[in-house]
């Protein structure tokens, strides 16, 4: 049990860092997004749990982006993806993209294993 607490407590480590690399308020809104795409429970701390109706032209890009990569990461076109110069450094870039792809991944895996049922509740794990 070790090892997964320190692999947890690692993945908890790197999530944490790549949200603070993000710029503004811009990695709770991509988190809230994407619980949002997936119908996952949405953490009532992010800002009310609904989008801002004050989101700035560069935040709903990322989130247009956002919605897009969880839906269809190849729908992702080059002019779009070029828009973010406008608003962001390219590494403001590279820390949205990461944190992007790196939330999508990690809300997926606790999706995943929120559905999972505890063992005292697997009857596959019943012996007879």
């Amino acid at each position: 049990m070790t090892n997964d607490t320190t692999l947890l407590q690692q993945a908890a480590e790197f999530r944490r860092d790549a949200s603070e690399r993000v710029p503004g308020r811009l990695a709770p809104l991509i988190e809230l997004r994407i619980r949002q795409l997936l119908g996952l429970d949405v953490d009532l701390d992010i800002d009310g749990a609904a989008l801002p109706d004050d989101l700035t032209d560069a935040e709903r890009l990322v989130i247009d982006l956002t919605e897009q990569f969880v839906i269809d990461v190849h729908g992702i076109t080059d002019e779009r993806f070029s828009m973010m110069s406008a608003f962001f450094s390219p590494g403001e870039q590279v820390a949205i993209l990461f944190h992007l792809a790196l939330t999508d991944g990690f809300v997926k895996l606790d999706g995943v294993h929120a559905s999972q049922p505890s063992p005292e509740h697997d009857t596959m794990s019943t012996t007879r």
